[in-house]
């Protein structure tokens, strides 16, 4: 049996905090925070109206930021001398949080802080005093929610109270409170609902009632948000009526792992507090990933990036990926750290402010086991997705990486080629390393490699590529381009044949860099024969070599590169490109009627060495033109991939490939081969 709790009332709009007016009864507190709500006057306001109303006010001011048993326990008693029948809290997630602690303290005095933290297991209340919450900020959404968030700074541990009881009998929901919101505090807790909608979304226990409130949710959020940032009022309404949606479906449909993170990293570290808000935006897209792996998740996952956010993707996979990463640029649009390493004080950017990260990765280190093993305690655990233990919460950092876990893959959006400006908004903050092909294999789509090393470095990454479509057919200005380093194979154009010797480009400005992997051969020459027992790399790119290469495979490089002597690559480069060029004219011309379409780039600047054939027959055409001695290569799922070398193909040997297709598929030769492709088709 599922269960959909919201207050009472709930009233939103501007100048709806007027209608505590409308309350009955003798007494209320007043729970806030600091000054803010003093200095707009919206503290006053409420007051008035209470006493406009008949009753007798008393204020609990001062509630901390991440509020501790220490002040609940104070205001409870505090409750319990004044004797209010109605508690009214207002502010942000804080004051919220700690008056709902305290209501239950002042219902049952008897009741420790432990008893509090059993998972819906509070004793009916409202035998003293109902509650009416008023928000000031637009992200906990705790006037609506059955959640109290409450610290004990002694364990250094957040702990959420959770029990339909503590759910608001009043909740008021207006936006006036929200416009002097600081834009920081407008990302961090904007964040926190997008992070309660997606968890409650996915959760186990979510249904058809807390969808309708989350999708919904998530569309508003990620429209009005970025705007909300720079402080629109418009914006600001619609956030906080968006995040009252978030809270509505997570307060009946649960939380997850972020939730759970948030919690138990929060107050565990000696130099200060994890920002909330902030650490559910730093883990949400992790989380996400981990969670894909159930079916279900992966599922609704993909179903927000299609259908609410519109986000690039064919396949589950490419839409989960999208959607994380659309994470990762809302967060770099908020200003906001993609990942502990990269924390200040404050939840700004270390690398982005000059100042020091507030975890040192030693702390974070030892205290890891003790937070994984409380967060899998945590009460928005039991409803995440995907079963989480505390060695998974360990896993990221353990020895090793879970490939699928850390390896950002970018979609393609039809398939075949890379937009740039999908690889742009990959070089987020967090990624360490990026390598990507100079040209795709599938499509010959030629990347700008300078401008992706620009952007990757503007971000601190380091970035590198495989050029083994193009060394030997593209003239790479390495110093140019300034990556910091390539890798290439040599059998493909430059002709050394398969277990050829590969190829290393370091950029010079990490020559003087030791070798994660040291070997003989990456020795100083002039002291290699000494055998000392240290380590001299070769102040180069040859300092990292880490064997002998194979004699013969080598020797057929060698003879390769002979004859690129008193060439340029610039030559050679043309050449590739007319021969290119003329093959495509070729097919456009000769082979009109047959199938065949050209799946890679037909403008030279972004067009590699080879020509991608597609053809719905590839698997089998391929077969064919290795039996009328051409040497093609098929590549899923229907390219023939020819690949003229611009050294010694001639223009009527491409005009000879041509009559020989032709004939294939007059012949109907291709048909006679099996359609199914092997490893090397």
């Amino acid at each position: 049996m599922g269960r959909f709790t919201n207050p009472r009332d709930l009233y939103f709009g501007e100048g709806s905090r007027h209608e505590v007016k409308n309350l009955k009864g003798k007494k209320a507190v007043i729970v806030s925070g600091g000054h803010s709500m003093r200095r707009g006057g919206f503290l006053q306001d409420i007051q008035k109206d209470l006493e406009d109303a008949g009753f007798e006010v008393k204020l609990f001011e001062g509630v901390e930021s991440d509020p501790s048993v220490e002040t609940v326990m104070k205001g409870a008693a505090f409750m319990q001398e004044f004797g209010p029948d109605w508690i009214i809290a207002i502010g942000g997630g804080s004051p919220i949080d700690a008056a709902k602690a305290m209501w239950i303290k002042y219902e049952y005095p008897e009741c420790t802080f432990e008893d509090m933290c059993k998972v819906f297991g509070i004793p009916e209340l409202r035998h003293k005093a109902h509650f009416c919450a008023i928000s000031s900020t637009s992200g906990t959404a705790t006037e609506v929610t059955a959640f109290s968030i409450i610290t004990d700074y002694h364990k250094g541990i957040k702990y959420p109270i959770a029990d339909f009881e503590i759910t608001p009998d009043v909740a008021i929901v207006d936006p006036e409170l929200t416009y002097s919101m600081p834009a920081k505090l407008c990302a961090h807790t904007g964040m926190d609902a997008l992070t309660h909608c997606l968890e409650a979304y996915v959760s186990t226990a979510a249904s058809m009632f807390t969808d309708a409130d989350a999708l919904h949710g998530i569309r508003e959020i990620h429209h009005w948000l970025p705007i909300s940032y720079t402080g629109d009022k418009e914006a600001r309404q619609h956030m906080h009526e968006a995040q009252c949606l978030a809270g509505i479906a997570f307060s009946s449909g649960l939380l997850g792992i972020v939730h759970s993170m948030a919690h138990k990293t929060g107050a565990a570290f000696e130099n200060g507090h994890i920002i909330h808000g902030c650490a559910n935006a730093m883990y949400l897209g992790k989380a996400i990933q981990w969670n894909s792996k159930d079916s279900r998740a992966k599922e609704r996952y993909a179903y927000v990036a299609k259908e609410i956010l519109h986000l690039p993707g064919e396949t589950d996979d490419q839409l989960v990926d999208s959607l994380v990463q659309e994470i990762r640029n809302m967060n770099d649009k908020l200003n906001i750290p993609q990942g502990i390493k990269n924390y200040a004080n404050g939840g700004v950017k270390a690398d982005a402010t000059g100042e020091p990260v507030m975890v040192s990765e030693a702390e974070f280190k030892e205290k890891l086991p003790q937070i994984a093993a409380n967060a899998a305690l945590d009460a928005c655990t039991p409803e995440n997705p995907r079963e989480t233990k505390p060695e998974d919460f360990e896993k990221e950092h353990a020895v090793g990486m879970d490939v699928d876990e850390v390896l950002r893959v970018i979609p393609s959006r039809d398939g075949k080629t890379l937009a740039m400006e999908d690889i742009l908004a990959a070089l987020t903050e967090d990624v360490s390393i990026v390598l990507l092909p100079s040209v795709l294999y599938r499509s010959a789509q030629l990347l700008d490699m300078a401008a992706i090393t620009r952007a990757a470095h503007e971000k601190g990454i380091i970035c590198g590529f495989d050029l083994c479509h193009s060394i030997g057919a593209v003239d790479h200005d390495m110093e140019a381009v300034d990556c910091d380093f390539a890798v290439w194979c040599n059998y493909k154009y430059l002709s050394g044949g398969p277990g050829a010797t590969a190829g290393l480009y370091v950029n010079r400005k990490h020559f003087a860099m030791e070798p994660g992997l040291a070997g003989w051969w990456g020795n100083r020459n002039d002291t290699q024969f000494e055998l000392r027992p240290e380590f001299e790399h070769s102040p180069n790119a040859g300092g990292w070599q880490t064997g002998t290469s194979p004699v013969l495979s080598m020797a057929a490089v060698d003879g390769a590169l002979d004859a690129y002597e008193g060439l340029t690559m610039a030559e050679v480069r043309a050449r590739s490109l007319k021969l290119t060029e003329y093959l495509m004219y070729l097919i456009d011309t000769e082979l009109a009627g047959y199938g065949f379409t050209i799946g890679n780039p037909r403008v030279d600047a972004v067009r590699g060495g080879h020509v991608a054939l597609e053809h719905a027959d590839a698997v089998r055409i391929n077969e064919a033109l290795k039996a009328a001695d051409v040497v093609p290569d098929f590549r899923y799922p229907n390219v023939i991939r020819l690949a003229p070398s611009p050294l010694y193909t001639s223009f009527a040997e491409v005009w000879e490939l041509v009559r020989r297709l032709k004939e294939i598929m007059d012949t109907k030769a291709y048909e006679k081969y099996s359609d199914k492709a092997g490893t090397v088709a």
